[in-house]
């Protein structure tokens, strides 16, 4: 008996969902502050930049208690680079200033080749 034949395919509909949103709240996170610059004071951008930093560590945290190095080629090591690289995209997308400069480099360019493939 088979077992998860339609993974590949719930893993693409998530991504897929998960950009949408990304680009729509971008797209909306713009336009406000073309609108309203006032409102994007340095303690505000400040405030948004540590969100996204307690907003990461949550994410490794969940990553790394689901995987718990078992999956083959996806280390906790990877989980929390990949998660900081994402944060750094999503900040500069976004006009601010990156948390992790020493994440330049996407940790784990594979994940971005399996879902073209899907």
């Amino acid at each position: 008996m088979e077992k998860m034949t339609s993974t590949a395919t719930i893993i693409k509909y998530i991504q897929q969902d998960k950009l949408t949103h990304v680009v729509l709240f971008q797209n909306m996170f713009r336009e406000l502050r073309k609108e309203n610059p006032e409102l994007f004071t340095p303690e505000f951008v400040e405030e948004l930049r540590e969100m996204t930093r307690i907003a990461v560590q949550h994410e490794i945290h969940w990553g790394q208690y689901i995987a718990n190095n078992q999956i083959q080629g996806l280390t906790n090591k990877l989980i929390e680079k990949y998660i900081k690289y994402l944060a750094n995209e999503r900040l500069g997308r976004l006009g601010l200033e990156i948390l992790y400069p020493e994440m330049t480099a996407h940790p784990l360019r594979w994940v971005e080749s399996f879902s073209n493939l899907m």
